[in-house]
């Protein structure tokens, strides 16, 4: 772990260049290469390192953009703002949590009666940043990991409905499979229940979900062109993608759960987390590259992290004609 401030820029300072080259797309919004205001960025990744590596809590939450403003994720998880809350809704939400803390809500009792303290507002598990730079999202992944803390994918509210759609889906294709192999299982409740205790179901639910909302990897749009005022289109891989490769760079694996995807820190040995490993990992995928190969090798990449096939989840114009969402469907226990 870094001692101080001046040991984390010397470790993150010969990369600079590498950034600045890798991610030009900073320079719409800030003057980007320019270092004194670059120093400002590693202050505050330095700040958000410290907070991410000093959490209290044993995990971090990914997950896209709505995750940060979601009331009831706040209230639980907190929000890291190691140097300012970034959205308004954030801090909106954060100061009503507050004040219910303040006013005693919150603390609970465990079985002896000891009183609990609630998870801190901030210094929490979300992501809310101030000075916002893929830095600072690396050096929230680096922190975490430097303290071996455990990872988990969150959805937001607006996905919940759609990876239930999905679990329901699945199990209409899976319960029927099930009660022919089966056939003394005739309640539909039960039958349910033990297809959902496999991890085979587990797995194909977020396979699943993912395929069908695979713009939470890779994102398409347009803008207009300040010079032409002519409309282009534009692709790019977003956060989570970074994040997740930075998992898979750094030795972590993915465990799937009901409902729940989590990424545990290697068990035979302590991850060694750089900057210099994590921008170099990215530049050789071609993460900087907004086009078809970069996201056909990023996608193949993450599917092989968390599902040993690298054509597991793909973007609908990537897939061949006539190919399934879901290859490998559940196994049923016999």
């Amino acid at each position: 772990m870094y001692a101080d401030y001046d040991a984390f820029k010397a470790a993150v300072e010969p990369h600079w260049q590498r950034y600045w080259d890798d991610n030009a797309w900073v320079q719409n919004w800030s003057n980007w290469q320019d270092r004194d205001k670059m120093d400002q960025f590693c202050q505050a990744a330095y700040n958000l390192y410290r907070a991410a590596a000093n959490n209290r809590m044993p995990y971090t939450l990914l997950g896209g953009t709505g995750i940060r403003m979601c009331k009831n994720l706040i209230a639980n998880f907190g929000v890291t703002a190691a140097s300012g809350i970034q959205e308004d809704v954030t801090r909106k939400h954060v100061r009503t949590e507050q004040r219910a803390r303040n006013d005693g809500k919150g603390t609970h009792t465990d079985a002896d009666n000891n009183i609990i303290p609630p998870v801190p507002v901030t210094g929490g598990a979300i992501l809310s940043e101030k000075k916002w730079t893929p830095l600072l999202n690396d050096a929230l992944i680096i922190g975490a990991i430097t303290a071996h803390k455990t990872f988990s994918l969150t959805l937001e509210t607006a996905e919940a409905g759609l990876f239930r759609q999905c679990g329901e889906d699945l199990l209409d294709e899976e319960v029927p499979k099930l009660q022919k192999i089966l056939p003394h299982v005739t309640n539909r409740r039960n039958a349910e229940h033990l297809v959902k205790g496999t991890v085979d179901y587990q797995k194909n639910h977020w396979k699943e979900f993912m395929n069908r909302n695979a713009g939470m990897f890779w994102t398409f749009g347009q803008y207009t062109d300040r010079q032409t005022n002519r409309k282009a289109s534009f692709q790019n891989p977003r956060v989570l993608a970074r994040e997740l490769l930075g998992l898979a760079f750094f030795g972590y694996q993915p465990a799937f759960g009901q409902g729940e995807l989590y990424f545990k820190p290697p068990q035979d040995n302590a991850p060694d987390p750089t900057f210099q490993a994590y921008v170099r990992g990215l530049n050789d995928i071609g993460f900087h590259e907004g086009n078809r190969h970069t996201r056909i090798r990023l996608m193949s990449r993450i599917s092989e992290f968390l599902f040993n096939d690298p054509r597991a989840v793909q973007m609908p114009q990537d897939r061949a004609y006539g190919e399934r969402r879901v290859d490998a469907r559940v196994r049923i226990p016999t």
